[in-house]
């Protein structure tokens, strides 16, 4: 009697063994993003920052202060812009967020800021950020963003984002 492990099955052909609940995604979604568990989607967030040329910091353990990872161009000392994560699985960004965001761009003297949502804004939001130079990027625009990489580099952001378990809030 020839019995093969779930574990073998999976070397052989990948798609014999996942149940439906552990296959890991094999493309870029909204529906991934909002199932990243929150310091990924930061993690996430500064390595598409990384891809698209900049240097970028991510915020360590501790209170961030509003902000969660710092951008640089080449090798200026200052940021030239900060940026500010929220992984809400379902629930718009309102005014709020936006506002205390713009109070810490104004505390660091950032002229711009980016505010990377894992679901999207209220149109209230959405034209605060543009009349204060927020970006004001929602989850269907951060895949966008995500989509103009190279296909190397979408696979290796997608490699980082589903390594482990990626779901579960890690404090």
């Amino acid at each position: 009697e020839f019995n093969e492990s779930a574990q073998e099955k999976r070397r052989v052909n990948p798609l014999l063994a996942d149940t439906p609940g552990n296959a890991k995604p094999l493309s870029w979604s909204v529906d991934l993003l909002r199932e990243l568990e929150w310091t990924r989607f930061e993690t996430v967030g500064a390595e598409l920052f990384r891809e698209l040329g900049f240097r970028a910091e991510m915020l360590v353990s501790g209170p961030d202060g509003g902000i969660d990872v710092k951008l640089y161009e080449d090798s200026n000392v200052a940021p030239v812009a900060i940026v500010q994560c929220k992984s809400w699985k379902a629930r718009q960004v309102g005014i709020k967020p936006l506002r205390e965001f713009l109070g810490v761009m104004t505390h660091e003297g950032v002229k711009e800021g980016i505010f990377l949502a894992a679901f999207d804004f209220t149109r209230e939001a959405v034209e605060f950020a543009k009349a204060n130079r927020i970006e004001a990027v929602d989850g269907k625009r951060f895949i966008q963003m995500i989509n103009t990489l190279s296909e190397e580099a979408q696979r290796k952001l997608l490699r980082i984002a589903t390594e482990g378990d990626y779901k579960t809030p890690s404090c």
